[in-house]
């Protein structure tokens, strides 16, 4: 959910070519999910610390 909210919102600049904005979202939301992964196995005190602070606020992980 958080990677579908952070992508949608990274690729908003391409909304004016529907392809080219789908496209986008197709790519973006993978490696969303493999970096809020790693995250994960790092540890989120780690990985905020590390300069993961958008999707850990966006995943509700970190204050």
């Amino acid at each position: 959910m958080a990677c579908d909210e952070a992508c949608g919102s990274a690729c908003l600049i391409f909304i004016e070519d529907p392809i080219i904005y789908v496209v986008c979202v197709v790519i973006c939301v993978p490696s969303c999910d493999e970096l809020f992964q790693l995250i994960i196995s790092l540890g989120v005190a780690t990985a905020c610390g590390l300069g993961g602070e958008y999707l850990c606020q966006k995943a509700g992980l970190c204050c």
